[in-house]
């Protein structure tokens, strides 16, 4: 499993690991999802695309996570599967492409509402052949 949920007061922790950044993005989406889900809900027929900017991988890791959580809690849109997810360096900062699989859920199938993407203690690291954070979810 890329990605464990750890201690924390009063919030949701999760410690991530991936081969790479990518990886990275990909197994917090899931611990988000798990968060935020009561049941495997297979929402279908929906596309969305996202673009992203942000000058830190730390900061674009929120934002991403954030526009996912804006899109469940005030558009009732859940993402189920991102099948491409491209970060690229640019000139300015990064940026961050996404194709986002998923559809309107039933409200009764979220189980707890993330107030927030937190940057508590956040930092992208990379540790031998893997990198790894610790994501907080403001509950």
């Amino acid at each position: 499993m890329p990605f464990k949920f750890i201690e924390h007061t009063a919030d949701v922790a999760a410690e991530i690991t991936g081969k790479s950044i990518t990886e990275i993005f990909l197994a917090a989406f899931e611990a988000w999802k798990e968060t935020v889900i009561e049941k495997e809900e297979n929402p279908a027929g929906g596309k969305k695309e996202i673009d992203i900017a942000a000058q830190s991988y730390e900061a674009l890791l929120v934002e991403f996570l954030s526009e996912l959580n804006y899109l469940l809690f005030t558009k009732k849109w859940l993402c189920r599967n991102i099948p491409i997810l491209d970060i690229i360096a640019e000139d300015d900062g990064l940026k961050l492409i996404a194709s986002l699989e998923g559809g309107t859920i039933d409200p009764s199938s979220i189980k707890i509402e993330i107030k927030a993407v937190t940057f508590h203690n956040l930092k992208i690291e990379k540790d031998g052949d893997f990198y790894k954070t610790v994501i907080v979810f403001d509950i």
